[in-house]
């Protein structure tokens, strides 16, 4: 069995997680928020992959920054760095975002509001606020490129939990950081974990901390062979994989209102990032393969992408022929795309999914990947002259 991986290291099997859950986002979204003949208790759970990234976030953090962040030079280059890794997209995708209502008020089109979207949602008035990644502290509600929330709740991790590492005492603060989200998440919603623009940055911070938790978990782990052992024995992943879904099917009800049960998702999440942290399975062998490895590499930019990619598309379906179709929910009306035709409906999944992967490939080596060099040169020129 291999040591412990050095702060710095790369772990390929848990980014291939990051693409495929960017993937069953994008999926659940298109489920959601069309009308079709299939429901599943398993796709409605897929929202909650978003606490998987926070807290997949928190653990590479962790293992990357928690020894580097010792004074406020290097919490200003960490938090240049993290700013240049995820602001660009977001900001291009909001650029987007304009261009497309513009485009859709020139051609004498109303806006499609969806679930979740309704005439407020392109208040002019939100678009720099969400620009601004203010989006998950419940000043106002959801607007724009909706799933964004949790970028804003990830990058306020990172200005919290950043600084936290600054202290001895990181972990009593990461604890008390991760507890506090923990408790706003319960009582803002009654023990439901589904809170979004208002105030996801608890949910962000629950999850986010108890990623950082888990590293310090794994940390101790590597120092019992005997539980490494057990850890990485063939059959565990597997069983790791049937748990999720087990407790997937659990978290949600069938029209996809959180169940109580989805309070403990990061911890379900954090036991399976441990789990194949040690990329010691056969389900870790697969996601060593090419294709896996490239989802995780664009997970960042399918993730940011997927939502206005699929209001295009509905939009260009919908001038067409006319393809959106009135539903009542939460006691108001919204629009969904009517895909009820089973050919229609997976049809458009595989051009959406083919559409979202492609765009996104593009975004990453055009925009995503050359501004996390550029700032990180930024952040290593600072350091430099600080040192100087």
């Amino acid at each position: 069995m291999e040591k412990k991986k050095p702060s710095g290291t790369y772990f390929i099997v848990l980014d291939s997680w990051r693409g495929i859950c960017a993937m069953l986002v994008a999926v659940h979204h298109y489920f959601w928020f069309s009308v079709n003949g299939y429901q599943s208790v398993t796709i409605e759970s897929f929202f909650l992959f978003v606490d998987f990234f926070f807290v997949l976030s928190g653990f590479v953090i962790a293992l990357n920054y928690q020894n580097r962040i010792s004074g406020p030079g290097n919490y200003v280059s960490f938090m240049i760095r993290r700013f240049g890794r995820i602001w660009p997209a977001h900001a291009a995708v909001m650029i987007a975002f304009a261009l497309f209502i513009m485009l859709l008020a020139l051609a004498g089109e109303n806006p499609p509001y969806t679930i979740g979207a309704l005439g407020s949602t392109y208040d002019l008035r939100k678009f720099p606020l969400v620009l601004a990644l203010t989006n998950s502290l419940g000043l106002y509600s959801g607007g724009w490129n909706l799933p964004s929330w949790s970028i804003s709740a990830e990058f306020i991790s990172y200005i919290l939990f950043g600084a936290a590492f600054i202290f001895a005492q990181r972990v009593w603060i990461t604890a008390g950081l991760t507890l506090a989200g923990f408790l706003v998440v319960l009582v803002l919603k009654d023990g439901n974990i589904g809170i979004t623009a208002n105030m996801g940055a608890a949910r962000g911070l629950y999850g986010f901390g108890i990623g950082i938790l888990t590293y310090y978990l794994y940390m101790r782990l590597n120092r019992h062979a005997g539980l490494r052992d057990l850890v990485a024995r063939p059959w565990f992943e597997p069983f790791t994989v049937l748990a999720l879904v087990l407790f997937l099917n659990q978290a949600v009800t069938l029209e996809g209102a959180p169940r109580p049960a989805a309070l403990a998702a990061p911890v379900v999440f954090a036991l399976v990032v441990l789990v194949f942290s040690l990329e010691g399975g056969p389900v870790s062998r697969l996601l060593q393969h090419a294709p896996f490895r490239l989802l995780g590499k664009l997970s960042y930019s399918i993730y940011i992408n997927h939502w206005l990619i699929f209001l295009a598309l509905a939009a260009a379906v919908n001038a067409a022929v006319p393809a959106y179709r009135p539903v009542t929910m939460w006691g108001a009306e919204y629009w969904k795309l009517d895909l009820t035709d089973p050919l229609r409906f997976w049809a458009f999944l595989a051009l959406y999914l083919g559409i979202v992967c492609t765009v996104s490939y593009v975004t990453y080596h055009r925009i995503e990947d050359p501004c996390r060099i550029l700032f990180n040169r930024l952040a290593s020129g600072l350091m430099k002259r600080s040192l100087a």
